[in-house]
């Protein structure tokens, strides 16, 4: 059998901290590697719909246009 790798993890320790809608901390779990596999994770994602960009990159896009523009006259 060949290694393929040397890297072992020893450690992987996952702090969850939950704050409430001021802020403050409600609650704080520790899961450690063994912890881990008992653990069931969130599979559902959400989708950004607006780009945090949008405004910036056609406001300067904008910009850029009316330098380039005033270059070929």
């Amino acid at each position: 059998m060949t290694k393929l790798g040397r890297n072992v993890l020893l450690n992987n320790n996952v702090l969850v901290v939950k704050f409430d809608n001021y802020g403050i901390l409600e609650k704080k779990f520790l899961y450690n590697k063994n912890d881990m596999n008992d653990y069931k994770f969130a599979e559902a994602t959400t989708a950004n719909e607006i780009t945090r960009g949008s405004f910036i990159d056609s406001f300067l896009s904008s910009i850029r246009e009316k330098m380039y523009s005033n270059k070929k006259k």
